[in-house]
């Protein structure tokens, strides 16, 4: 029982002690990366690694542009608009 207790304090003593940062941190303007070219998206900037001098970091990030900027209630709208629409022949007639 002695040994059980030993061994699994060492080894939450392990976990607790190593580092707890990410190994693939999200891109920052001006910090390292590791190979030119590659390119993260990060809250809708695309920034690029590429090389400054000796150093390969991160530029400054471009901000992603979306088309049109339609809210849901539009895009329900209109989908609902476009089955009506096409619905609307085949509907069947009353008589009365």
């Amino acid at each position: 029982m002695n040994k059980r207790l030993i061994a699994f304090l060492s080894v939450l003593s392990l976990f607790l002690s190593s580092p707890l940062s990410p190994a693939n941190a999200a891109a920052k303007a001006g910090a390292k990366c590791t190979k030119p070219g590659n390119i993260e998206v990060v809250k809708g900037k695309t920034f690029t690694c590429i090389k400054s001098g000796k150093k390969l970091v991160w530029n400054k990030g471009v901000s992603q542009t979306t088309g049109k900027n339609i809210s849901a209630r539009e895009q329900a709208y209109n989908s609902v608009r476009l089955i009506y629409n096409t619905n609307q022949g085949k509907l069947p007639k009353n008589k009365i």
